[in-house]
């Protein structure tokens, strides 16, 4: 805008628009839908008081129509934002000869442990992961809780955290060079739940990435009772990308993410 204004450069319509748009981007995208779901209740609403309605009859006819009306708003905006706002390609840092140090990263995958076939499923996806995004300053973990329980402990746990624990210490076994170890497995003990009237792990998913967050930062508090890897690198863990079980990161896709992140 500064240089703009300096040599008198007057944007086109159309780019002031998108100017605007980008800096109203919250109220616009809402207001906008607001605007189009009042605009489809106005019609329904005067169809019905020209066809004799009553004013009740007239209010429940808006009623019904806010939900569809709603999801016809939000397909109508979400498809003109794709036609006036081009996609914009973020900065990134050059990162295909290797991440630094400085911007270690920490890929996770936060799951529950429910049986042996689906924690070796887990495993075989850390694995793909790492193939297709290897880098000595990339690690990868299992992030893991138990199912829900009305005891603590159940019969059987502790036989997959044995069979996780060496399902990742083989691994690291398999691909370690010069010191590096890529793989970890977090997993959480069950806390009771006085709302949900049973034993589970602390706030699910998001608990699970709030304490990873916690210790990274050094916070030895967590209810992480198994921690599994070369812990001493933690701290130097700048970035954590987060995927579901199903989720894939195509090739190199984490140093493009990682330079994304990285660039000033």
């Amino acid at each position: 805008p500064v240089l703009e204004s300096k040599i008198g450069y007057k944007a086109p319509i159309r780019r002031r628009f998108q100017t605007w748009l980008y800096r109203h981007a919250l109220p616009a995208y809402l207001g906008g839908i607001g605007a189009l779901v009042a605009l489809i209740c106005f019609f329904a609403a005067a169809f019905a008081s020209a066809s004799g309605s009553s004013l009740a009859q007239i209010v429940f006819c808006v009623l019904l129509l806010l939900i569809p009306a709603s999801a016809s708003a939000i397909d109508v905006s979400n498809w003109l934002v794709i036609k006036l706002l081009p996609p914009r390609v973020l900065p990134k840092l050059d990162l295909r000869k290797g991440i630094p140090k400085q911007f270690s990263t920490l890929v996770v995958l936060p799951a529950m442990l429910n049986d042996q076939p689906e924690l070796q499923s887990l495993l075989h996806h850390m694995e793909e992961l790492y193939l297709a995004n290897s880098d000595p300053h990339l690690h990868y973990a299992l992030l893991t809780d138990f199912r829900d329980a009305p005891q603590k402990e159940l019969p059987g746990d502790a036989d997959l955290i044995s069979l996780a624990r060496d399902g990742v210490y083989q691994l690291n076994l398999k691909y370690r060079q010069k010191g590096y170890r890529p793989f970890f497995l977090f997993h959480r003990e069950r806390l009771w739940n006085p709302g949900e009237d049973c034993w589970m792990g602390w706030e699910r998913k998001r608990g699970k990435l709030v304490e990873l967050n916690n210790l990274l930062r050094g916070d030895g508090k967590t209810s992480f009772i198994v921690q599994v890897g070369d812990l001493k690198i933690l701290p130097s863990i700048r970035y954590v990308i987060t995927l579901d079980a199903d989720t894939g990161l195509p090739r190199d896709a984490a140093h493009n993410l990682i330079g994304a992140l990285a660039h000033p």
